[in-house]
């Protein structure tokens, strides 16, 4: 696995970005590429409400197609992650604005990565005196950015 790969859990899901894969349990889900493309914009600006024009430009990136288009691949990828349009888990129909994921996704880190940045903090932690205090703030910025 490489160290910066891009992986979300979605509820129940995993979404490996790179791999273009979502799995269910260890099972895979079975998206088309266009689907995929759309979960993925999804996932990516969750928590907020995806205006429709925002989702066609960036899933179809520059090709025209008509709101039905977008409607009916949410339909199908609906139809794929085994979501109920009126009980959504994943994705929800905000009225007059576009869609929203449900669930909020969680970035998951390459697990030797984590390692590695836990080794480096323990060590800045133990630090005495000011420079406790600058490996405090060293510890807020890497959590800032590892969160983003």
């Amino acid at each position: 696995m490489t160290e910066h790969r891009e992986r979300y859990r979605v509820g129940d899901l995993l979404l490996d970005v790179g791999a273009m894969r979502v799995t269910r349990n260890g099972v895979a889900v079975a998206l088309t590429p266009l689907s995929f493309e759309l979960f993925v914009n999804l996932v990516r600006r969750a928590p907020d409400v995806v205006s429709r024009d925002d989702l066609l430009n960036a899933t179809w990136k520059g090709v025209v197609v008509e709101p039905e288009t977008l409607k009916q691949r949410v339909k199908l990828l609906r139809q794929a992650l085994d979501d109920d349009p009126k009980s959504p888990r994943y994705i929800a129909t905000v009225r007059g604005r576009g869609y929203q994921l449900v669930p909020e996704p969680e970035a998951i880190m390459a697990e030797s990565w984590r390692r590695r940045l836990e080794e480096r903090l323990r060590g800045l932690i133990t630090v005495g005196g000011s420079g406790r205090r600058m490996g405090v703030v060293l510890i807020a910025i890497v959590i800032i950015v590892a969160a983003t």
